[in-house]
């Protein structure tokens, strides 16, 4: 698709080889995420300059830097459009590692360590992202602007998953493989640890009172994902979670939220996590594992 956009060709022939394949990265990202569908259709320039890269070549860089942001935004990061025109290739690895590595990386213990250690989350994550594409060089400091705290906790929340699925027990199994699924479905969840780490014997009062709402989570929220939370955490399978799913809204909806709605939208939350705990342990038992 790219190897016929003319704009992508002048790139590659007016930049250095390292700047472009970043900014022709970046494009790719943009694409596959659905965020432009080229760039002849998307970036305005007019007939009379549109063949002098000396203007296309940065028009279109800045257009890709900004579409770029926007991206990121969605994600709750603030990324500085001039630092990702000066450093397409840092902005680049930032998302490939929020993208392919928090959930793939073979070291997730290291990761999860760097992700507890304190630090300012831009310079977390510049550690993490080193680490990850084993590059020092990456520096993150003026492309990012802002970073979310629930970013940290879903990079967190996900982290600490993939480092305890290697020391599960056979007997444990089946109950992580739902709660990993909840958090990831879930990954911001201030309550990732409560389930993961609660006893199987815990009532659910006081599974309720050890729940936290962050500042910024609305009660509709709230109440959607812990009574789908708890109905993973105590059920085995959809079949016998679902009739408990508004047991478990009831006892949490001290404010007298609406119903119907919210507790349509939990159940659907349900199914689709318990369908694909169903799949893993399909693709498990044809794997012969």
């Amino acid at each position: 698709m790219l190897e016929d956009d003319r704009y992508v060709e002048m790139i590659r022939r007016n930049r250095t080889e390292v700047r472009a394949n970043a900014v022709i990265s970046m494009i790719e990202l943009l694409i596959e995420n659905d965020r432009i569908d080229g760039l002849e259709y998307n970036v305005g320039i007019d007939k009379e300059v549109r063949d002098d890269p000396g203007t296309v070549v940065p028009l279109v860089e800045a257009y890709v830097a900004k579409e770029f942001r926007r991206w990121a935004g969605t994600m709750r990061i603030a990324l500085s459009t001039e630092g990702i025109y000066k450093y397409p290739g840092h902005a680049v690895r930032l998302m490939e590692f929020i993208l392919d590595y928090v959930d793939d990386h073979e070291d997730p213990d290291s990761l999860l360590t760097m992700a507890l250690s304190g630090e300012p989350p831009t310079f977390v994550l510049e550690n993490m992202t080193r680490f990850a594409f084993a590059d020092p060089a990456i520096h993150l400091e003026e492309v990012i602007e802002r970073v979310d705290p629930a970013v940290m906790m879903a990079i967190t929340n996900i982290l600490s998953v993939r480092s305890k699925e290697s020391t599960v027990s056979d007997h444990d199994a089946p109950r992580f493989s739902r709660m990993a699924t909840y958090v990831r479905t879930f990954p911001d969840m201030p309550d990732a640890a409560l389930y993961m780490e609660a006893p199987v014997t815990t009532t659910p009062d006081d599974l309720i009172s050890q729940m936290v709402k962050t500042e910024g989570m609305d009660e509709a929220t709230f109440l959607i994902r812990n009574s789908v939370g708890m109905a993973v955490f105590y059920h085995a399978d959809y079949a016998t979670a679902f009739p408990h799913l508004e047991q478990y809204f009831d006892m949490l909806n001290a404010t007298g939220e609406e119903r119907m709605s919210l507790l349509e939208s939990a159940a659907a939350y349900l199914k689709t996590i318990f369908e694909a705990v169903t799949d893993a342990q399909a693709r498990l038992s044809e794997a012969g594992l």
